[in-house]
């Protein structure tokens, strides 16, 4: 039922948007709802950890959210790299961006331009660890990590806490969460899913000639999500929980896509902050037909990352030989290159020099960026067998 529920809500907002086909539309979305339901109502699961702690524990048998996982045992040398991708001591080249930390939520529910959070506009780590839904310091560092080339906003969603402390304090990383020595469970399902999957798919056949949504839903699903426990030391970083939605007074997003109704923004928000490094963003763009917000071009921010005191918190890049290399967007929209000489102007959201924007993708000849095509060798072995495989709509049929 679970992946029933993730496939057909897929399935059902794909008929909608790219194929603009209510009719089976509702045919999947109604079955990602009864196929949720079926969960909810089974009571076998609920949200009783806290966010990090999903993807880091060694063993999620008794987590209730956790509907089905992955586990690894060093014993039979069954192990995985991931955490070690998430050590903020080692250098990878990706990392959080401006566009999805201005994304998050402030704790009273609100968006940072709206909101009445003391410090919403101040765009500091630190501060967003405190001022933002639980969920950034669950997924983010707490403090700017040049090892995040792309961005100084380093993932830890993967990494325990544990050995987080043991880096920061010792320099030293338990051997378990080295190299490909790793054994943290891997959750393939989440009761938080099914949640918003429900919700959604609600939410999308309200607009095509289903009831609509309720205070009630929205408690039962978003709201029981935002009411997930804090990890303690998340609390001791001043971590809050967020407000509760409520349907009467969603955000008044500014960002907002104005062919999107603040409902679905909303649900849509939840799922960008809840599934973050969970390799479902791109399949939700593509079903939403909304593969323009990848478009960097249209929205720069993709290209930059956190916000950086430099002459606090990172003075050692401050140095002649970085000269060219990275510049920082001031609040204003204003980009100041860092020349060697202007270490007091460099402060802002951080971007590499060697970050380039995507290549379009959209409206070009000959390309469809929803539907992967046809390779040429299968149509070439097919075609040798006496078959002739069609190719993929939007794609040379040649």
């Amino acid at each position: 039922a679970g992946f029933i529920s993730r496939i057909a809500l897929y399935e059902g907002t794909w008929q909608k948007y790219y194929y603009k086909n209510n009719e089976r539309a509702t045919k999947f979305l109604t079955l990602a709802k009864e196929a949720s339901e079926f969960i909810i109502n089974s009571n076998k699961y609920y949200i009783d950890s806290d966010f990090r702690t999903l993807f880091t524990s060694n063993d999620l048998k008794s987590n209730k959210e956790c509907i089905l996982f992955r586990n690894y045992n060093a014993e039979i040398k069954v192990t995985h790299s991931v955490a070690h991708y998430n050590n903020p001591a080692n250098s990878i080249n990706y990392g959080g961006t401006t566009d999805l930390l201005k994304a998050f939520l402030c704790v009273d529910g609100n968006v940072w331009q709206n909101s009445t959070t003391e410090g919403a506009k101040d765009f500091t780590i630190a501060n967003l660890v405190k001022t933002r839904d639980s969920r950034f310091e669950g997924t983010f560092y707490d403090k700017p990590e040049i090892n995040a080339k792309g961005s100084f906003l380093f993932p830890v969603k993967f990494f325990p806490r544990y050995g987080i402390k043991a880096v920061e304090e010792t320099g030293t990383v338990p051997n378990e969460l080295k190299g490909s020595n790793n054994v943290t469970d891997a959750p393939i399902l989440r009761y938080a899913e099914i949640l918003l999957n429900w919700i959604e798919s609600k939410a999308e056949l309200a607009t095509i000639g289903g009831s609509a949504v309720t205070q009630e839903d929205i408690d039962a699903s978003i709201n029981k999500i935002r009411d997930r426990p804090l990890a303690p030391e998340a609390v001791e970083k001043g971590v809050q929980k967020t407000k509760a939605m409520m349907l009467d007074a969603l955000p008044n997003d500014p960002a907002k896509d104005p062919n999107v109704s603040s409902l679905l923004w909303e649900i849509r928000r939840e799922r960008r902050m809840e599934f973050i490094f969970e390799n479902l963003r791109l399949a939700d763009l593509k079903r939403w037909a909304k593969l323009e917000y990848m478009d960097t071009d249209m929205h720069s921010e993709l290209l930059s990352g956190a916000w950086v005191n430099f002459p606090v918190e990172a003075k050692d890049q401050l140095t002649a030989g970085n000269a060219n290399e990275f510049s920082v967007t001031k609040a204003d929209g204003t980009t100041i290159v860092y020349n060697g000489n202007n270490n007091a102007e460099m402060v802002g959201f951080y971007k590499a020099t060697v970050t380039k924007g995507r290549q379009p993708f959209l409206n070009q000849v000959n390309v469809n960026p929803y539907l992967s095509p046809v390779g040429k060798t299968q149509m070439d072995n097919y075609e040798s067998k006496g078959y002739k495989l069609q190719q993929t709509q939007g794609w040379p049929q040649n």
